[in-house]
């Protein structure tokens, strides 16, 4: 039997053999390719400035209100809220989410349905260093999740916009078990465990002399990066500037199962589930 070059269990844009694979007179391809080659790419949504307003405006309400949602404090770098859920009340984030060009350029990438399920709102940079989302969202088959940075302003560069590590979605997927770090039982344990794993990821930059891009963006405009993608913000330079974006998490059809993996032992198996059913923008 021929080996059948689409029979592996990653993702299509992570395929190995993605070059034999893809039509390159496809509208993505150039873009697909570059996922391909270095985690990452910018595109265009082409979302109404309306719509991006009128995120901002709903934000800006939540703020004033003391009426929002914010992630975790072992994800807070500075004072700057980490808006999460915001989507729950504001149309217009949904829309972005939801975006039908976007997720046609996710579809043709991945050849799976995306399930958008997580956004976050930042107001100003978020500090975070560089990380992998695979230390968050978990999928098995592994890599079917896709991050996706849209600015709502201008992005200045002395903000602190958002960084990429070119070329680090090929390393292997590493979670605390694997780097000799015991598995956090509470939210303590995982921020110290965290902070060795932020460590660990600066040296393996230095070590492996790997390219960092700080992609300039438009209002409108957005990253992707793949779910192995190391990212992050560095220093803000100039503290008077904010940096109106948001961040969306996709997962895929192809999905047989998603978990934590900060609180899971992938070594050996053990997975602390979650659920696609309620957290499935485009249901809700």
């Amino acid at each position: 039997m021929a080996f059948n070059y689409g029979s592996q269990r990653i993702p299509f844009v992570e395929s190995p053999f993605l070059y034999k694979m893809i039509d390159k007179s496809e509208e993505y391809s150039d873009l697909i390719l570059q996922l391909n080659k270095e985690g990452y790419c910018c595109f265009d949504p082409e979302i109404d400035s309306e719509v991006l307003d009128q995120a901002n405006a709903d934000i800006d309400k939540a703020i004033k209100n003391q009426n929002f949602k914010k992630n975790s404090d072992a994800y807070h770098y500075n004072d700057s809220p980490r808006i999460v859920e915001a989507w729950k009340y504001s149309e217009a984030i949904k829309k972005i989410a939801t975006n039908q060009k976007l997720l046609s350029f996710l579809e043709n990438a991945y050849q799976s349905d995306p399930i958008p399920f997580s956004t976050i709102n930042f107001l100003k940079g978020t500090e975070q260093p560089l990380h992998s989302d695979e230390f968050h969202f978990g999928s098995i088959p592994h890599r079917y999740l896709t991050g996706v940075w849209v600015a709502l302003e201008d992005i200045d560069p002395d903000s602190g916009p958002l960084s990429i590590a070119v070329g680090s979605h090929k390393m292997p997927i590493f979670s605390f078990e694997m780097l000799n770090i015991e598995i956090p039982k509470n939210e303590k344990q995982f921020k110290e465990a965290y902070t060795i794993y932020e460590g660990w990821v600066r040296e393996y930059i230095k070590c492996q002399d790997l390219k960092i891009v700080t992609p300039e963006l438009k209002k409108g405009q957005c990253i992707v990066w793949l779910s192995n993608t190391l990212h992050g913000s560095y220093d803000i330079k100039n503290d008077s500037l904010s940096r109106k974006s948001m961040a969306i998490h996709f997962h895929y059809e192809k999905c047989e199962k998603i978990f934590f993996p900060s609180y899971s032992n992938i070594e050996k198996g053990k997975f602390i589930p979650r659920s696609l059913s309620s957290l499935d923008i485009r249901e809700n």
